[in-house]
């Protein structure tokens, strides 16, 4: 990685910027203004993490990504290493932004600036959809990404063999947010506990690997916001995740069903073994985050109960 990045993750780590208060908007406003950009919209809510501009600079469509909420300058640095490590592309198949600037301006504002593509989404309801998210999935998996300011301590404790350890902190979170909702995951808790993590490797992540991260370019496809990217998580996190949502929340049970199958089409034999000792447990954490999202009685609430029926009967 450039030594830019690495002085600017330097300098977040010393100013303690995730300790500042909030950022106002029109000095994002006016930061962007006098980085270029031209004719811009904004694409993301007022009471969001991060300004998003959509807009031109020098006559090219361009994106403008700054934290308005100094709390997640580390999703903005782990955006920023893993556009400028992809430099564009993550296989033949999928692209990402290429990233055009980055900095951290009067040691406040950290930003960046990538391409912005055709807003022409995948549609996660479909078969279609569901295909093209697993070979996402696949594709980010095999990247082997690792983001060294974000990774290094979980990578340690694995490397020590402290690898239950790590899924402690995951299962005392569960029963953390078991207060806020009425329902018994001793079972699914019981699953996590009987992981066998000693030989499982970690693989990367998107963090966020749903469909409307995932934009049709005719021939490829893009995936955009990399912030919750991480290259220190269990094989099987991803795929679980995905499946999850797209059952639950953001497809059908059959599209959800119809992603599984497709993306164990393209598993070889040693991730085919992986996935059948991970996808479990991780399904399993991610049902109880469910409970934890969604209000009981909700279609949703209803979809994870069933969820948890099929993991432990």
């Amino acid at each position: 990685m450039s030594t830019k990045f690495e002085n600017i993750y330097k300098k977040t780590i010393e100013l303690g910027l995730k300790d500042k208060p909030r950022i106002n908007k029109q000095e994002l406003l006016s930061l962007a203004n006098s980085l270029g950009l031209k004719n811009y919209i904004q694409k993301s809510k007022e009471t969001g993490e991060h300004i998003v501009l959509a807009g031109n600079l020098n006559g090219r469509k361009v994106i403008f990504k700054a934290n308005i909420n100094p709390t997640f300058t580390s999703r903005t640095l782990t955006e920023i290493y893993i556009l400028a490590k992809l430099n564009g592309k993550l296989n033949s198949e999928f692209v990402v932004p290429k990233i055009i600037n980055f900095d951290l301006t009067d040691n406040k504002y950290l930003w960046l600036i990538t391409e912005k593509f055709p807003e022409k989404f995948v549609d996660g309801k479909t078969p279609e959809g569901a295909e093209i998210l697993s070979k996402a999935t696949l594709a980010v998996i095999r990247s082997n990404i690792s983001i060294p300011h974000k990774d290094t301590p979980r990578l340690e404790k694995i490397k020590e063999g402290k690898q239950q350890e790590l899924l402690q902190v995951v299962i005392d979170l569960a029963y953390e947010w078991k207060k806020e909702f009425d329902h018994n995951i001793d079972k699914l808790g019981s699953v996590l506990s009987k992981y066998p993590l000693k030989d499982f490797p970690t693989a990367c992540v998107h963090g966020d690997l749903v469909h409307r991260h995932i934009l049709d370019l005719e021939g490829k496809f893009a995936i955009i916001d990399w912030e919750l990217a991480g290259g220190a998580y269990f094989w099987g996190y991803e795929p679980a995740y995905i499946y999850h949502r797209l059952f639950t929340r953001d497809g059908t049970e059959n599209t959800a069903n119809h992603y599984k199958k497709c993306f164990l089409d393209g598993l070889n034999e040693k991730e085919l073994l992986l996935f059948q000792k991970t996808f479990k447990p991780m399904l399993a954490q991610r049902v109880i985050g469910g409970y934890k999202d969604y209000e009981k009685g909700s279609r949703e609430y209803s979809l994870n109960v069933k969820l948890e029926k099929e993991i432990v009967p």
